[in-house]
């Protein structure tokens, strides 16, 4: 009887485990693309910014 009991709690708690596991990696995962975009997005507003600046100094003649 507190064997089973033992048994039960044992792999109930590999089940959470491995969930918990499962969510993490998952998580994990998001957070990666999350920041890949996060860093794309502002290296490419970076780069224009850099570009629509440049065209504003060569409108205004900044290079003369």
């Amino acid at each position: 009887m507190f064997r089973d009991w033992i048994k039960i709690h044992h792999v109930s708690f590999l089940a959470g485990c491995n969930y918990v596991m499962h969510i993490g990696t998952v998580m994990l995962h998001c957070g990666f693309l999350i920041i890949n975009f996060a860093l794309f997005a502002y290296l490419f507003t970076l780069r224009t910014f850099k570009a629509t600046r440049k065209l504003t100094r060569v409108g205004h003649g900044d290079f003369t």
